[in-house]
């Protein structure tokens, strides 16, 4: 499939051009049978390249595109931390996003989300205390505890109010691959993230670090070993920018997230189709300046 774009977007300086061919690294630290992988190169030189683009369409655009992470990014990690320098300007070289499903309850299953990406920086040690701030201050939003207080007649009422950051608990976990960290006490529903071979992994949920750290020291295999992808990424796919995969046989496990939505019975059509015919989906993504290819393999079951 071929998508023609603005030649302006992807100019001859932008990074994928000059790195038209990738090796995924990072599926080497993914799950053998995850739900979803896809890989790219230097997020921050993305960020900044898409910046400089909107000011040339207009000054305006890039500033309410940068507002615009920059008020998500307080809301999430409070009002001290710089989204750029503390967080973006850190992330270069290769990165993936992977998404999977925590079947630890099988009645309530529930996706969560891990990004990996090369660790920036020669300081990392300061870097890993900035993140450590951010993350606890993250998690103290979704963690609350019952206090009362009394109004000023007198009467007293129970209130729920967020954690301070400073008193989030913080779990160091040591493994051959490298150490990671979860916080808050519920560890299922915790934000937890970690660093291994000069790469960066944080997750939505403690069983995504635990998994990619499970995979690095060699406790389950990786999706690297995966024959589909391996022979798509090796065989069929011209070098590439970015790849990704899809394992249908994870989509039972989502099912159940779309209960109550319209049209639900035509999800689970689909689904069944998809699952019956077809085991995975690989696909790879190729720039050019005016055009931007994407190729995809199904493979039957």
């Amino acid at each position: 499939m071929k998508l023609l774009t603005t030649p302006e977007i992807f100019d001859h300086d932008f990074l994928e051009l000059q790195s038209p061919e990738i090796v995924p690294e990072l599926a080497g630290f993914a799950p053998n049978n995850a739900l979803f992988f896809m890989n790219g190169i230097d997020l921050y030189g993305k960020y900044n390249h898409t910046k400089t683009f909107l000011t040339q369409l207009h000054p305006q655009f890039a500033l309410i595109f940068d507002g615009l992470l920059r008020a998500q990014s307080r809301n999430v990690f409070g009002e001290s931390f710089d989204f750029e320098k503390q967080l973006l300007s850190k992330m270069h070289g290769q990165y993936s996003t992977l998404i999977d499903i925590d079947t630890t309850d099988p009645v309530d299953p529930q996706l969560y989300y891990v990004f990996m990406t090369k660790f920036g920086g020669v300081d990392q040690e300061k870097a890993l205390e900035e993140f450590e701030l951010a993350f606890s201050r993250a998690q103290s939003r979704f963690v609350s505890v019952v206090e009362s207080v009394e109004l000023p007649d007198g009467t007293v009422r129970e209130e729920l109010t967020s954690v301070p950051a400073s008193q989030i608990p913080i779990k160091r976990f040591e493994t051959g691959a490298g150490d990671y960290y979860v916080f808050g006490e519920n560890t299922d529903q915790s934000l937890a993230y970690g660093v291994s071979n000069g790469y960066f992994v944080f997750s939505t949920r403690e069983v995504g670090v635990k998994r990619v750290f499970d995979v690095l020291n060699d406790n389950t295999s990786s999706l690297s070993t995966n024959q589909d992808f391996r022979e798509s990424v090796l065989f069929k796919y011209a070098p590439s920018e970015s790849y990704g995969f899809v394992n249908f046989s994870q989509l039972d496990g989502i099912w159940s997230l779309f209960e109550g939505m319209d049209q639900q019975s035509l999800w689970m059509d689909v689904f069944s189709a998809l699952k019956s015919q077809f085991r995975t989906l690989t696909f790879a993504r190729r720039v050019y300046p005016e055009e931007v290819f994407f190729t995809f393999t199904l493979f039957n079951r």
